[in-house]
């Protein structure tokens, strides 16, 4: 998978220097697909090694699919300190090898929100 990124990367730059914009972007955005499709995989197996994860999910905004969004449910603040304490995440390590910046944020669990009733 990490061969078609980058193949569509080498596309996209060899079209973005030859003028053919149109081309350079849309393998520009499926080379950015196919990474984080990439990267939700990885981290979806690397998973299974981490003790105290719930679940975790690959969000992307609807609004601007650029924008992509990894968020874990642990067990406790004890397991996030456990896996924090054995160095930089895997999934932080990845964004920061394709030139982005990720932030990292804790918030505590409040409660469930029952769905409507209805439906």
């Amino acid at each position: 998978m990490l061969g078609g990124v980058a193949v569509f990367y080498v596309i996209a730059v060899i079209a973005s220097f030859l003028g053919f914009g149109e081309v350079a972007f849309t393998a520009g955005i499926i080379a950015k697909v196919l990474f984080f499709v990439f990267l939700a995989l990885f981290l979806l197996v690397d998973m299974e090694r981490l003790r105290g994860v719930v679940r975790s999910m690959l969000l992307r905004d609807a609004n601007d699919p650029t924008h992509w969004r990894i968020e874990t449910t642990w067990q406790s603040h004890e397991a996030l300190a456990a896996m924090r304490s054995a160095g930089k995440p895997r999934g932080v390590q990845i964004f920061e090898a394709a030139g982005a910046s990720p932030s990292l944020r804790v918030f505590d669990y409040v409660r469930d929100l029952a769905p409507p009733k209805g439906r």
